[in-house]
Formats: structure tokens, C-alpha cells, sequence
């Protein structure tokens, strides 16, 4: 079993790490990364717990919307940027870790990370943070070919 060490952060702490790693990314990359983010940030509590019992992850929200709807006009023009300069991705990888975005949700929708913690094991909690990031990169990942 994983231990998940948990440290406690002033709000003005989390801001300062929040804003030293937005900052520390490719100009292109920040509004990606601050969308990417805002899954985590507006997710209600209700359908957290429901995305982790049930294993639904990002892609299934991406794959449900409009072809016009702004989320998935943002990650076409994302797509776009790291087809263009495919090494974002790996500093995306790097850098959007399931730490960062644990720290995302304590501190930014702490409703839906009370609820997940009280509701979900740290390790399923983990596992949904986990997938969510690696299918947001499988999303903005050109297709191989075109």
C-alpha cells in the first residue's frame, strides 16, 4: 500500500507554488495547463466521487461536448500548439504532476477534495488524478500521421 504524506500549506503558500510553476512554463503552455486545471477546479463534489466510483475521467467530459463548445475549441487550438512544438509534452508531463493537481483541488475546490477524502482511498483518489492527466495529454496529442 502507498503511504500519501499529506502536508498542510498557508493559502498564500499554495498561491506562491501555484504561481512559481505556472510561470516556470512555455508562454504557450500556461493558458493549456490553467484550462487543464479548471477540470479540477469546477468539478462539484457529487460528480467526483461519481468520476472515481465509475472511472470516468476527463476524456469522457471532452468526448460528451459540442464540437463548438469553448473546452474543446481551446484543447483543438492546444492541439494545435503541441504539434507545432511537440516537446511541451514532456513539460507538461513533468511538470502537472497528481501532486500539483491534489494541491489544485485542497486548495482551490476544497468542497469536492473534502468530499473525495471522506468518500474515496487516497490510492483511488490518486489513480482518478493519475488518468485524468495522462488522458488530458492523450487529448491535446496530435494524431500520428496527419
Amino acid at each position: 500500500m502507498t503511504e500519501y504524506a499529506e502536508v498542510e500549506l498557508t493559502p498564500k503558500a499554495y498561491g506562491i507554488i501555484r504561481d512559481t510553476l505556472i510561470e516556470s512554463l512555455q508562454p504557450n503552455l500556461k493558458p493549456l495547463v490553467n484550462r487543464a486545471l479548471e477540470f479540477f477546479r469546477s468539478i462539484k463534489p457529487i460528480d467526483a466521487v461519481e468520476s472515481v466510483l465509475y472511472n470516468k475521467t476527463v476524456k469522457d467530459y471532452y468526448n460528451s461536448l459540442s464540437y463548438s463548445h469553448p473546452y474543446k475549441i481551446a484543447l483543438g487550438i492546444a492541439k494545435g500548439v503541441v504539434k507545432a512544438k511537440p516537446e511541451y509534452l514532456e513539460e507538461l508531463k513533468a511538470k502537472v504532476t497528481p501532486d500539483f493537481v491534489l494541491m489544485v483541488l485542497k486548495y482551490e475546490n476544497p468542497e469536492t477534495y473534502k468530499t473525495l477524502k471522506e468518500n474515496v482511498s487516497p490510492e483511488k483518489m490518486h489513480e482518478w488524478i493519475r488518468r485524468n492527466i495522462e488522458e488530458f495529454i492523450e487529448i491535446i496529442t496530435p494524431n500520428k500521421g496527419k
